[in-house]
């Protein structure tokens, strides 16, 4: 084998180390499949847009069983996905998974109010989140497709796994200089096989999650992309041929976009004047509680000092005396007498007292 490499005199010793990964990325390999000589123009393409709201539009293979939409489980909450399968059944391109909630990490205040780890928490929005501790995209992906998440894909068996930092690079330099501190992409992918022996394929998922760190000391997260596929070992080039033309072809509607973030603002809106009334609500039945707490103690302990508590009406004065009489009465040198009867001992000199027991 002869490589031949020119350039400028200029350039050349500019761009060694590209001519260097050039011919390092060159490798001799072993016989090459009958089908890998096959020509892959039959594959047709046609646009499969999203029957329920129209938020996407993705191109899929002509013909394929298609199927997948965007689910609202809430004003603010819409999971998109998609399932393209060959005629054959040889081949599955999978996107998104709509049984895939929210989540929210557990903390002392979660637990306290009955929300542990492993529960459903209503975020005030109209979603439940799954209140589960963070996992990682690779962590995710294993857990996932050794769930047997995947339909029809049984007997899993992890051939390779790694992070995928370099996927999620640029998105969090762009978080970062949004100024959104507290969110963090994270991505990771497997490899695997699944079936039983003499009916084997193979599968390859990536999934990126994104984990939000709030100013409130609440923690969310969720998963931001899931995708891959599952094929016989025969047509695994052609399930890489078609995910690679969905996943490029997916497009978000933009007018969709924009009418879900009025949405998001309006709820959001509803959301803060609502947990404002909540809060005056548990505030105002807070103050009543305590008042009545506070009012049952103060009996309480009258009644062990063998005590009470009378008020003078003109002068508005509190005054604990020894109880036993049925009435109180007060002179403006604030001797007070006490009284079976209801007869003032004097009325030039004492006035009524009201009794607060």
């Amino acid at each position: 084998m002869v490589y031949f490499i020119s350039a400028p005199a200029a350039a050349y010793r500019e761009h060694e180390e590209t001519y260097a990964g050039i011919l390092n990325s060159i490798h001799i390999r072993g016989p090459v499949r009958r089908d890998e000589f096959v020509d892959r123009q039959h594959v047709q393409y046609t646009s499969f847009n999203d029957p329920r709201e129209g938020s996407f539009k993705v191109m899929v293979p002509r013909g394929w069983n298609v199927t997948g939409g965007a689910d609202r489980y809430a004003a603010v909450e819409v999971r998109k996905w998609i399932r393209a399968a060959d005629p054959s059944g040889d081949i599955l391109v999978l996107y998104g998974d709509t049984n895939i909630p929210g989540f929210v990490v557990p903390n002392q205040m979660l637990a306290y109010t009955g929300f542990p780890e492993g529960t459903w928490y209503p975020s005030g929005t109209g979603v439940n989140m799954y209140v589960s501790r963070y996992i990682p995209g690779q962590h995710f992906a294993r857990q996932y497709v050794s769930q047997g998440s995947i339909q029809g894909c049984r007997d899993v068996r992890i051939t390779d796994a790694r992070d995928r930092s370099d996927v999620v690079e640029n998105a969090n330099r762009l978080a970062a200089s949004f100024g959104l501190a507290g969110y963090r992409f994270d991505a990771g992918e497997v490899r695997f096989t699944c079936g039983p022996e003499g009916s084997t394929r193979n599968g390859h998922i990536i999934v990126v999650t994104l984990y939000i760190d709030t100013f409130g000391g609440m923690q969310m997260w969720g998963i931001e992309s899931l995708s891959g596929y599952v094929a016989t070992p025969d047509k695994e080039n052609e399930a890489v041929e078609v995910y690679g033309k969905m996943m490029t072809s997916f497009e978000v509607n933009p007018v969709w976009h924009r009418q879900q973030q009025q949405v998001s603002a309006q709820v959001s809106r509803i959301v803060s004047e609502t947990n404002s009334q909540i809060y005056d609500i548990i505030t105002q039945s807070y103050e009543r509680r305590s008042q009545s707490q506070d009012e049952i103690i103060r009996k309480y302990s009258n009644y062990l000092r063998g005590v009470e508590d009378v008020r003078d009406p003109e002068f508005g004065g509190k005054h604990t005396v020894w109880s036993g009489s049925n009435y109180y009465w007060l002179d403006n040198s604030g001797s007070i007498l006490g009284t079976d009867l209801h007869i003032n001992p004097d009325m030039a000199r004492f006035r009524e007292m009201i009794r607060l027991d």
